[in-house]
């Protein structure tokens, strides 16, 4: 099942080595918050990250944005480290390396699905895993 913020949780985050960033306009009516996954949809917006067809990780969102479709948002594009919710609920060491697809703007899925997140970099539980992100425009 998908977590979704409803706070900004920026604890839960460690920026990339390279620093990039990137502001995106938020879309109307989506509520960004600090720390989350978020990704651009299909018209070009940035949203709360979902496992939905035609949108694109963008990364870490580092601002809380409530949209208007004018105003931005600033994201870690670069290949953040992020502390996520796995939905599969059952990681072990030897899962380190595999696939992270979003599932939710604090969660994500193994198995393979729209929105390609990363790979997982550490496990913090059963339940809970540091996801290094894929840097924007490099997921397929």
């Amino acid at each position: 099942m998908a977590t979704n913020l409803s706070a900004n949780k920026f604890d839960n985050y460690k920026s990339s080595q390279q620093n990039i960033r990137k502001s995106f306009v938020v879309n109307s009516g989506s509520t960004i918050y600090r720390g989350a996954l978020v990704m651009v949809n299909a018209a070009g917006y940035l949203v709360p990250a979902a496992n939905t067809a035609s949108c694109h990780l963008a990364g870490v969102a580092l601002d809380k944005v409530v949209g208007d479709g004018t105003l931005e948002c600033e994201v870690d594009i670069g290949g953040a480290l992020i502390l996520v919710t796995n939905d599969d609920g059952s990681q072990a060491q030897a899962d380190v390396g595999d696939g992270q697809w979003a599932t939710g703007d604090a969660s994500t899925q193994d198995a393979s699905a729209n929105v390609k997140a990363g790979l997982i970099a550490e496990i913090a539980s059963a339940t809970s895993v540091w996801v290094r992100l894929l840097p924007f425009g490099t997921q397929s």
